[in-house]
């Protein structure tokens, strides 16, 4: 939550709202571990989701490698690497 409200320069209540509508929906799904709750792509979504997120990220990478490089930090101090939304699905 912590990279979701520095990234996105919204408030915490607002991003947590927005991720229970995408989790209620199907398209994110959750899992807690102690007082964290790491989320990603549900992986039960259709082929043509996974195809048009795919499509998203490849034309954010190259509009980003275009005008800056991209670098991946954490703002929530150490954290594993499996809690970042994955670069590309499926």
């Amino acid at each position: 939550m912590c990279d979701l409200t520095e990234k996105l320069q919204l408030s915490q209540p607002k991003i947590s709202r927005h991720l229970a509508l995408l989790r209620s929906s199907g398209l994110l799904q959750d899992r807690r571990q102690s007082q964290w709750v790491y989320y990603s792509i549900h992986a039960e979504l259709p082929a043509w989701c996974h195809e048009l997120l795919n499509l998203l990220v490849r034309e954010q990478t190259s509009a980003s490698n275009q005008s800056q490089s991209l670098q991946i930090k954490s703002y929530c101090g150490v954290i594993p690497h499996e809690i970042y939304f994955p670069m590309y699905w499926k």
